[in-house]
């Protein structure tokens, strides 16, 4: 549990210093306030997609759910 608070945290911090190179560089200048904002939101919520369903992948990898499923489903010669 400690690696994935670990882990959501450098996701923040890495984001929320992309956010600062970007303001710092002019990026969100000529957008306006809505314009800007839905950058933002687009950018960290994506990002909190990618985020979870890697997440979900890992979990699902360290599970071995799918390794059950697949060895369940997989026709083998002894069963035709």
């Amino acid at each position: 549990m400690y690696q994935t608070f670990k882990f959501a945290v450098l996701s923040a911090s890495l984001l929320l210093a992309a956010f600062a190179v970007l303001a710092i560089f002019g990026f969100f200048d000529n957008l306006g306030f809505h314009g800007s904002l839905a950058a933002v939101l687009g950018i960290a919520l994506t990002s909190a997609v990618g985020v979870g369903l890697m997440g979900l992948l890992f979990f699902s990898d360290r599970s071995r759910i799918d390794r059950e499923v697949h060895d369940a489903t997989t026709r083998r010669p002894d069963r035709q």
